[in-house]
């Protein structure tokens, strides 16, 4: 499914160079490509009961065009993707894992599916926290490298979409959170 998701990222980009279209950072109200983040989180109590429900929109940030780019032109080999859950000021107050200043799952499902790809990690709280901040990563190497090779492990971490949530979410220990975004491009 990875490589299905960076086939997608190649067909975006061609689509938008054979449309003339301009980067994320310059396009004008009617032309390029817009990047989509739609994201839900699903926080459950110990028993599985849901007691939170949050759906917001991201968008594209800076280093994920620059990344996409070098993806697309062959100056990187694109590697496996991660879900980033933190607070605002990357203070140790993530609710994964003592003292930790961000929740990071690299052990994200891919699914591609109608022009968009979907990303979902699930996250344990070890301990009480905040959500304020959300972001995907992806992990790129040189592009003479194989993709299967190209994990956290042995790649460079590169920020592809991200935003700070319109609410703060609270996080109890004993709690998990699901977390799923669809990544999905348009033109115009």
């Amino acid at each position: 499914m990875k490589g299905k998701a960076v086939a997608l990222f190649a067909a975006v980009a061609l689509i938008a160079a054979g449309c003339g279209g301009a980067s994320p950072e310059t396009a004008g109200p009617s032309e390029g490509i817009q990047v989509h983040g739609d994201w839900t989180i699903d926080v459950y109590d110990e028993d599985g009961t849901l007691d939170q429900h949050v759906e917001f929109s991201n968008a594209l940030l800076t280093s994920g065009g620059q990344w996409l780019a070098s993806v697309v032109t062959g100056g990187l080999t694109a590697g496996t993707w991660g879900i980033i859950a933190r607070d605002q000021n990357n203070d140790p107050g993530a609710p994964c894992g003592d003292g930790a200043s961000v929740c990071q799952n690299s052990n994200v499902d891919v699914s591609v599916a109608g022009g968009a790809f979907t990303l979902s990690a699930a996250f344990d709280a070890t301990r009480a926290g905040v959500v304020e901040v959300v972001e995907t990563q992806t992990w790129s190497c040189p592009s003479d490298s194989a993709p299967a090779a190209c994990d956290e492990n042995a790649a460079i971490a590169n920020l592809f979409t991200g935003t700070t949530l319109p609410e703060t979410i609270a996080i109890e220990a004993g709690q998990t959170f699901d977390v799923q975004v669809e990544i999905s491009f348009t033109t115009g």
